[in-house]
């Protein structure tokens, strides 16, 4: 009964066709308004920052169980509302699954680690990050309270063409506490695959996904998981950033939908100069293929 009828994208559009029996005289795609995102200079600065602020995260989540060189690591995501299949979590899982097995049989020494940013039914956080935090801020604040001196010393090698060794940069007994504050952090096992503590969580989708494709965090592992069942709110006890924060930090934001009227991630996370992959069954998906140049140097690569 309306004058004109319109809608947010091509799928809709055609859902429209089908269902109402009405096609829409004219397509209002979504949007963002670019004004509020960083400019092309602030992305690379923001992006140091927001990694360096997840690695410190990853310090205390992995470490205390193993090490690799987090230099060598890349951080991929996805994000968005708990829908297994039409969000694509089970394709992105499965591929990560692949991944690992290439990376392996390479002997690559590249690791990634893969964020699920998907809200869940939550208990509460695990209680051995929390203790992993305290026991990492404690040897922060043990350093902040030597760096001057360790600033000193470094500067007395520099000019005096030492050899620059912990042992020379720290006292003895400093450095007795601090092997003593390393072992009370070591765990066994495997990192946990989730930050939270799930409320039925055999029956997760994404946690029996993660087993069933022998996503479990080992050592061995190249593409190491972290499910995050939580809104990304900058104050949450853990990560401590919010939703675009932790997008910039990323190297790489997968969006494999199977349905999404439009699909603001892969959108986000161009103007956050992020790459992204994204599939034409997203309305964003579908009109970045008729409407953009991908030729030469892709951002956001559609399947």
């Amino acid at each position: 009964n309306a004058d004109v009828f319109t809608t947010v994208s091509e799928i809709t559009a055609m859902e429209a066709e089908h269902l109402l029996k009405l096609k829409p005289k004219i397509l209002l795609s979504n949007g963002l308004d670019i004004e509020k995102f960083p400019t092309f200079e602030e992305i690379s600065i923001k992006h140091r920052i927001q990694r360096d602020r997840i690695r410190e995260f990853l310090l205390y989540y992995f470490f205390p169980f193993y090490t690799f060189d987090i230099k060598e690591t890349l951080f991929y995501f996805l994000a968005g509302r708990y829908e297994f299949r039409d969000k694509g979590i089970d394709i992105f899982i499965k591929s990560l699954a692949k991944l690992n097995q290439e990376l392996k049989e390479k002997n690559s020494k590249k690791t990634i680690v893969a964020f699920i940013w998907v809200p869940a039914n939550i208990r509460s956080i695990k209680q051995e990050l929390l203790e992993n935090k305290t026991y990492y801020q404690d040897i922060i604040d043990s350093l902040a309270e030597v760096m001057e001196d360790a600033r000193k010393n470094i500067t007395y090698s520099f000019m005096s063409g030492e050899k620059i060794a912990k042992e020379s940069l720290f006292e003895s007994d400093f450095l007795l506490e601090m092997k003593s504050k390393i072992t009370r952090m070591k765990r066994g096992g495997n990192p946990p695959i989730s930050t939270h503590d799930l409320y039925n969580e055999e029956n997760d989708l994404i946690m029996k996904c993660l087993k069933d494709s022998g996503l479990c965090n080992k050592e061995e592992d190249r593409v190491k998981v972290v499910y995050y069942p939580i809104y990304l709110s900058g104050a949450d006890g853990l990560l401590n950033l919010n939703y675009y924060e932790s997008m910039q930090g990323c190297h790489l934001g997968v969006f494999p939908s199977y349905y999404e009227p439009w699909g603001y991630t892969p959108m986000e996370a161009g103007a956050l100069g992020v790459s992204s992959v994204t599939t034409d069954l997203a309305g964003f998906g579908r009109y970045f293929c008729a409407e953009c140049q991908t030729e030469k140097t892709p951002g956001i690569f559609v399947l």
